[in-house]
Formats: C-alpha cells, structure tokens, sequence
C-alpha cells in the first residue's frame, strides 16, 4: 500500500534501538517515519532535565517538519508517550492524527518508585535502612535525574497524563511477560505484587490511557522491549498491528 502518512517515532529512557525494526517497517511500507531522539546514557547524567523539557523539544520537533499537525501520526515506545502527552498539555491547541502506545507507563512504574522513594512504598513489612535509601535515590539520579520521579506510580497518581481528544484515535500495545531481559526486575514487581507485566511496567499501567471501550488493545507474549523489536522467531505482530492501526484505525486481529 502506497502511504504518504509522517509518522513521528519517540522511544523511551533506554535509546532508540527498540525502535528501528518498526521504522524500517513503515519505511518499507510508503510511510515516511521520522525519529524524535534525545540523548540517554547510562555511563553519564542525562542530557535532559524533566518530561517539560523533552516536551518542548518534541514541539520544536514538529514545528520544522513540513506536515500538516492534524495529518501527524504517533508510535510511541514507554517514555516516549509520556512526552507527547506532555506536549499536548503544552499546547492545547495541537491536534493529531493516529497514536499507537507500546509498553506507555500512564499510571506510572513501581521500579521508579523503588528507586526514587523506596520509604513511601509499600514493601510487606521491609523497611530499607537510611543508607539503603539514600544509596537507591543517588542511584535513580546518577541514571535518569529528575525524570526518574516522574516515571514513579506516586507522581503519575498525583500529575496524570491521559489521551485526549487531541488526538484522533489511539490504540495501545503492550507486553506481558519479563522473559530473561528483565528477569532482574521480576522478583521486584512480583514481591510488590503489580500483577501481569512487561517486566518494567504493570499491564495495568500500560492500559490505564483507554480512552473509552473501542480504544484497541494488544497484548503480546513478550517483554517491554519486544513489542517493537524483530522476534528471533516468527515475525513480532506487534509491528505489523501498529502499521494497520495507522493505516485502518484498527488492529487485524
């Protein structure tokens, strides 16, 4: 199928790598994808100071690509859909076309709250000394600053991101399984007790953005990198289901 359709691709606070299979898919199929990046990095302090900040830089983003804002459609990867809807608080006025949510953390992630404020969670009669919390929130700054609180389930309770009527349609996808990727953090969000997950965001956070019964939903047997990257084996429908939402307003399923 022949598409001029801009697509607007935003991956989350761990780089861009999950997202260049579905690029390349879009690519291939007359989209015309472009990357929204911002600089991550483990070894050293991020490049950026909170969600506003990467908000604003999306806007900037958006305003020099030569496309019409209404025809502008969305793939969006954890984090990354945090930013744009933060870009749509900034501007009210901005309407979209076409978002698809993979693995978006609308209601936020334990691992950063356990990072950032391990004394106000919940944690089944453990209680972290001093120098344990401490140790944790240097940690969770030396790695993702500031933001990290903002990806945390205390602050998406208290300042909620929702998809609006901003934005034409949106559909969400999201995976339901650690596998060996994040088994480290699956005694975590086990022993917290978040139910189904991808390993870093709860199945219910992931889904916590419906906008009402139609809004489409695939949950895929795989971690909260899989949705958008190549399977080993057999083909990922993570990336194909994305492509028909954006085409057809819908999943094939």
């Amino acid at each position: 199928m022949t598409n001029s359709q801009a697509v607007i691709l935003i991956h989350g606070l761990f780089g861009t790598t999950p997202m260049t299979a579905m690029g390349e898919d879009l690519k291939n199929n007359g989209f015309k994808p472009h990357y929204f990046d911002y600089k991550t990095n483990f070894l050293k302090p991020p490049y950026f100071k909170d969600l506003s900040e990467l908000a604003e830089k999306l806007l900037s983003f958006i305003d020099h690509l030569d496309t019409e804002e209404s025809k502008l459609s969305f793939v969006c990867h954890s984090m990354g859909g945090l930013i744009l809807l933060k870009a749509l608080e900034l501007r009210p006025n901005l309407k979209i076309n076409r978002v698809v949510f993979h693995g978006t953390p609308f209601e936020g992630s334990p691992i950063a709250d356990y990072l950032h404020h391990p004394d106000q969670m919940d944690l089944k009669g453990f209680k972290p000394n001093k120098k344990f919390i401490e140790g944790l929130k240097y940690i969770n700054h030396w790695f993702v600053g500031s933001v990290g609180e903002e990806l945390s389930v205390i602050y998406r309770k208290a300042n909620p991101l929702k998809i609006s009527d901003q934005i034409n349609a949106a559909a969400i996808v999201t995976g339901d399984r650690a596998g060996l990727k994040y088994a480290w953090s699956k005694p975590l969000m086990d022993f917290i007790g978040t139910g189904k997950n991808d390993g870093l965001v709860p199945f219910s956070s992931a889904c916590a953005g419906i906008v009402d019964q139609n809004t489409p939903i695939l949950s895929l047997p795989t971690n909260h990198d899989g949705t958008l990257r190549r399977w080993i084996i057999g083909k990922n429908p993570g990336i194909a289901q994305t492509r028909h939402f954006l085409n057809h307003n819908c999943f094939d399923l």
